[in-house]
């Protein structure tokens, strides 16, 4: 009866030894995922950031772009304006001249 007792007891503590191991695989597995969700926020973290700052010199292309094209559309306005002002001046200068011959 005690080597019964003995080899159960022997059993057990196996049972009990290789639950441990168990444990401790999973631990270093958890381990080892926890580490890479940390470089997966890491990296999207940066990548975030990068993308971020990537929008932000685009909004300011773009802002820089359409305030360019204003002014030059100002200004060929002008011109323009100029141009017309400039034929009517001779137009009326080239009727002034015949009414007098």
């Amino acid at each position: 009866m005690k080597l019964r007792h003995t080899e159960e007891m022997d059993e057990l503590t196996r049972d009990i030894q290789n639950k441990h191991n168990q444990v401790d695989v999973l631990d270093k597995e958890n381990q080892h995922m926890r580490a890479q969700i940390q470089t997966l926020k890491t990296s999207l973290t940066s990548q975030q950031e990068h993308h971020d700052a990537a929008l932000r010199q685009l909004t300011e292309d773009k802002i820089y772009q359409e305030e360019q094209y204003t002014t030059m559309l100002g200004e060929m306005s002008n011109k323009i304006q100029q141009l017309e002002d400039a034929t009517n001046a001779s137009h009326d200068m080239s009727e002034d001249e015949e009414e007098k011959e």
